[in-house]
């Protein structure tokens, strides 16, 4: 008892030097990058179509969003200030009835508005990734081309940027609108509004309701996962 056979001990100690050498670390040539680790480069495969157009300043390209950042700044400030001022209430909408800055506002809500009639609340929204921007207006057409020529004029006399209009196209809502790989798009829901009435009477009433949908694009999602090899097949 208590001894172990020589050979056993040898066969233990070759399976170890194996498993040294199958996880044995490759060394690196002179002048060889280091290579991104998986989790990295999917991380990254699965950027927004729009980064793919970032222009590339400074060192390694890290410079890039900052500097973009720093010079559109001025042009953030302007159209948040646009916000506040192109928002205009309906007195018969039941949610964006009061400020926009009162903090009793929900965006996940539905706007509840008439079916018909001029009177209908203007609102306007404004989202920015590097160079590229979205504003989203609720409102008549008329005001999304004069918001567009206040910022043409905007970028040429701030930044010497003549844009031009296809570089700020013009789109309705309900044909759907593709910006950071998703879709964006109107729902119309007739909800039954509840509430109670003089008297102590409940009322009931149908009303109309428009709900943004925002789903990630299918399109890009494959295109994605043929990028990181998780799917394969014709293209």
């Amino acid at each position: 008892m208590g001894r172990v056979s020589r050979r056993v001990v040898e066969g233990e100690v070759l399976k170890k030097d194996k498993k040294r050498k199958a996880t044995k670390k490759r060394i690196l040539k002179e002048n060889e990058p280091k290579p991104d680790p998986y989790w990295l480069r999917t991380f990254f495969s699965f950027a927004p179509e729009e980064a793919v157009k970032v222009p590339c300043y400074g060192h390694c390209g890290i410079l890039s969003p900052l500097l973009a950042n720093v010079c559109l700044n001025e042009l953030d400030h302007m159209i948040e200030k646009m916000v506040v001022e192109f928002f205009r209430p309906c007195k018969f909408d039941s949610i964006w009835k009061y400020s926009i800055d009162d903090g009793c506002h929900n965006p996940a809500w539905p706007e509840f508005v008439p079916s018909s009639g001029k009177e209908k609340t203007r609102k306007m929204d404004y989202i920015r990734y590097g160079g590229h921007f979205l504003i989203g207006i609720r409102g008549p057409r008329e005001d999304a081309v004069e918001i567009r020529k206040k910022i043409v004029e905007f970028c040429e006399s701030s930044f010497g940027i003549r844009l031009d209009n296809s570089k700020l196209e013009i789109e309705h809502i309900a044909r759907g609108i593709q910006f950071l790989d998703h879709i964006i798009c109107r729902r119309v829901i007739h909800p039954t509004l509840r509430y109670t009435g003089s008297g102590g009477n409940i009322v009931s009433e149908k009303g109309v309701g428009t709900l943004l949908s925002v789903t990630a694009s299918l399109q890009q999602c494959i295109r994605q996962f043929r990028r990181i090899e998780l799917v394969k097949g014709d293209k």
